[in-house]
C-alpha cells in the first residue's frame, strides 16, 4: 500500500494580504532604524570629531550613509538561535535601546573633555 502524495497547501487570502502589507511596513521600520542610527552618529560626530579634528559636521544623509557602510563592514553573519520570535524581537528592542542610550550618554560626557 502506497501513501498518498500530500497536496500543497494554498495560502489563504488573509495570509497573502498579511505578507504584502508586511513588506512596506518592514521597509518603513528598517528605514526608521537607519535614520535613528544616522541621527546618533551625526550627534556623536558633532560632539567628538568636529572639535577634535576640525572636521566638517555631517548632514543626516551623510551620517546615514556612513552608518550603513559601517554596519555592512562589521555585520555579523547568521547565528543559530533557539529563542521564539517574540523573544528575539524583545531582545532586539532591548539591545537597540541600550546601544543608543549608552552611546549618547557616553558621547555626551566625553564631549565636555574635547
Amino acid at each position: 500500500m502506497q501513501g498518498r502524495k500530500k497536496e500543497p497547501r494554498l495560502w489563504t487570502t488573509q495570509e497573502v494580504i498579511a505578507i504584502f502589507a508586511g513588506i512596506p511596513v518592514m521597509g518603513l521600520f528598517l528605514a526608521g532604524l537607519a535614520v535613528l542610527n544616522g541621527l546618533v552618529l551625526m550627534v556623536i560626530w558633532g560632539w567628538l570629531i568636529v572639535p577634535t579634528f576640525k572636521a566638517p559636521g555631517l548632514t543626516l544623509a551623510e551620517a546615514i550613509g556612513i552608518a550603513l557602510v559601517a554596519a555592512y563592514l562589521t555585520g555579523s553573519g547568521y547565528q543559530e538561535d533557539n529563542r521564539t520570535t517574540a523573544e528575539k524581537w524583545i531582545g532586539f528592542f532591548r539591545s537597540l535601546t541600550i546601544k543608543y542610550s549608552v552611546v549618547l550618554i557616553m558621547g555626551f560626557i566625553v564631549h565636555f573633555f574635547v
